[in-house]
């Protein structure tokens, strides 16, 4: 009896942990997404061409990167740093899409994603401001 109801709650916990990583997938693209447009208009504004722009390395290992793109635009990358190698483990081009074992980390460090920005674009966050203003429209 003890291992039907061990499985039945590893079967619950493997469905909760495949959505919590497709919802993490999301929330790293919806983030970056949102901000490629005003970051490429801030770069042009700013430097007057797209620019490579790089954080520190975060307390996780993670280092995003935006620089110029194929296409019109710029591309973000996070890149996970351990024992000096460079691993690049999200593309916001689709490329390289975060796998499993990445995306909890990159998620994690969405924080130092937005920092980058408010730092090198002192006025992307009015950009934000409709968003920000609407994320209390409606109560949880």
């Amino acid at each position: 009896m003890k291992n039907e109801v061990d499985s039945k709650e590893i079967v619950q916990k493997l469905l909760r942990g495949s959505a919590n990583i497709d919802r993490m997938r999301k929330e790293i693209d919806q983030i970056v997404k949102i901000n490629l447009h005003p970051i490429w208009c801030h770069m042009l504004d700013k430097f007057g061409e797209v620019k490579r722009v790089t954080s520190e390395r975060s307390v996780l290992g993670t280092q995003w990167e935006i620089t110029n793109s194929d296409q019109p635009g710029v591309l973000v990358m996070c890149h996970l740093l351990m024992h000096g190698c460079k691993n690049t483990v999200y593309v916001s081009n689709g490329s390289k899409n975060c796998s499993a074992v990445h995306v909890h980390l990159v998620h994690s460090g969405l924080p130092e994603f937005i920092k980058l920005l408010q730092t090198t674009f002192t006025n992307i966050p009015l950009d934000w401001r409709p968003l920000l203003d609407a994320a209390d429209a409606f109560p949880e």
